[in-house]
């Protein structure tokens, strides 16, 4: 399910009026942007997340609508600057999200679910009571 609505990034990018953004248009950046707020966030909360907090939809609402900006009416000075401003601040919201400087939080204000952090495991380890099937000094 998306973070945003293609009708909160219409409003985001000042496109209510224009029927030449269409919706198809707008739920490709909504794609575009949900996808990097997944991939930045998967090394630090649970994914998928259980629900949309509101900071997601804002980060996804920004990236998408700059994204639109930039990229669809970059040879506007106006409309590239406002979709690069758009752009840095859903990212360093994203930065600060993976550097956990800020959290998520779900709809009853308590924080969503975070990845636990701590060293790799592996199996077979020095605690794994299973014989190893191979070592390292085998020819095949």
């Amino acid at each position: 399910m998306p973070y945003s609505t293609t009708a909160n990034v219409r409003a985001e990018g000042g496109f209510e009026e224009n029927t030449n953004v269409t919706d198809a248009l707008i739920d490709g950046y909504i794609v575009q942007a949900d996808a990097e707020i997944d991939a930045t966030l998967t090394r630090v909360y649970v994914m998928p997340l259980s629900e949309t907090p509101a900071l997601i939809e804002f980060v996804s609402r920004q990236l998408a609508a700059g994204l639109l900006l930039e990229k669809e009416y970059g040879y506007d000075d106006g409309a590239r600057d406002a979709g690069e401003r758009k752009l840095e601040n859903g990212r360093q919201l994203l930065k600060d999200l993976a550097d956990k400087t800020k959290i998520l939080l779900d709809s009853s204000n308590e924080q969503m679910t975070m990845v636990e952090s701590g060293s790799i495991k592996f199996s077979p380890n020095a605690a794994s009571t299973t014989e190893r099937k191979f070592s390292m000094d085998q020819e095949f």
